[in-house]
């Protein structure tokens, strides 16, 4: 996380956190993170990390309308993909960052349901090759549970409902 301060900084003073995004929609869900763990675990047979005691949905509206405004910030701002000094969980961890620094502008008091997903990458999904481990963004929405390719350069969406998603996820951590 140390080496990542610098990056969020950066994300405050270089637009993420301003004009780039539109308004964050509040779906009004609130969820204890004991019903956050028991979800995710029914859901994906994963005992999740929890940091927060509560927790919001997210709109799918917003995060679909927002995830092409995250990528042009992306690669406009930081650097590009580096090895083991940033690499894909310092991207999930970004991502996670700036929906919340989207949700504490709004005002919410509730953490966004947001984590970064570490999976067996079988499968080429989202622009990225299979092979070895790598990690997703995992986005509980309002209509359901999405996973999300936070480095991928392809201009093919990426994003798909956890359903669709095809690589076996062994690690879920809300709150970085």
């Amino acid at each position: 996380m140390k080496k990542l301060i610098p990056l969020l900084i950066l994300c405050l003073f270089s637009g993420c956190a301003t004009t780039q995004f539109s308004d964050w929609v509040d779906t009004g869900e609130r969820f204890s993170g004991h019903q956050v763990r028991a979800e995710t675990l029914n859901k994906t047979g994963v005992i999740p990390q929890i940091d927060d005691s509560t927790y919001t949905t997210v709109s799918a509206t917003w995060l679909i309308e927002n995830i092409d405004a995250y990528r042009n910030w992306a690669f406009a701002t930081l650097p590009n993909y580096s090895g083991e000094s940033l690499d894909c969980d310092d991207f999930a961890t970004i991502t996670n960052a700036v929906v919340s620094v989207q949700a504490g502008r709004a005002g919410l008091l509730a953490a966004p349901l947001i984590a970064s997903v570490f999976v067996n990458q079988r499968e080429s999904w989202g622009g990225v090759p299979a092979g070895g481990n790598h990690a997703v963004v995992g986005v509980y929405t309002d209509r359901g549970i999405y996973i999300i390719e936070p480095q991928s350069l392809t201009t093919n969406p990426v994003y798909a409902p956890l359903a669709e998603y095809p690589n076996h996820i062994y690690t879920i951590r809300f709150g970085r």
